[in-house]
């Protein structure tokens, strides 16, 4: 099976991120952030949520494009990925992420979840490595 096979999106901006990644990482395992080109993916920036793995248990969001505050009204950027966690799933979402981080590779996974708004939202979430820059 193709890697692009695997990566099968169901929206269009789960689509036009995967063929972006896959430009960016050519024939690499991993594109590295440096080759990253913000114009191949600029129609779905407001979508787009940036995260860097600092630690095991430091997942900080970098950029959070505006979608995210437009339907939750909490602007991410800046904040732990892993806080947002009830206590009891923390550990866990910190290992998924980490060992993502330990043995690069991406997932795909559709969530269900409610708003500040209360209206209920799926949402297809695309998580991909890129390669940080020496």
């Amino acid at each position: 099976m193709h890697v692009e096979d695997e990566l099968a999106s169901q929206t269009v901006e789960g689509k036009v991120l995967t063929a972006a990644w896959l430009k960016w990482r050519e024939r690499d395992l991993l594109p590295h952030r440096m080759v990253m080109e913000l114009k191949d993916i600029a129609k779905i920036l407001p979508r787009v949520m940036l995260l860097e793995a600092v630690s095991r248990t430091e997942i900080i969001f970098r950029l959070a494009g505006t979608y995210s505050f437009e339907t939750t009204g909490i602007d991410l950027t800046g904040m732990n990925y892993i806080d947002m966690a009830g206590p009891d799933a923390r550990e866990a979402r910190a290992e998924r992420i980490w060992l993502m981080v330990q043995q690069p590779c991406g997932c795909r996974a559709l969530l269900v979840f409610n708003t500040e708004r209360k209206a209920r939202v799926v949402a297809e979430t695309i998580m991909l490595p890129v390669r940080a820059d020496q």
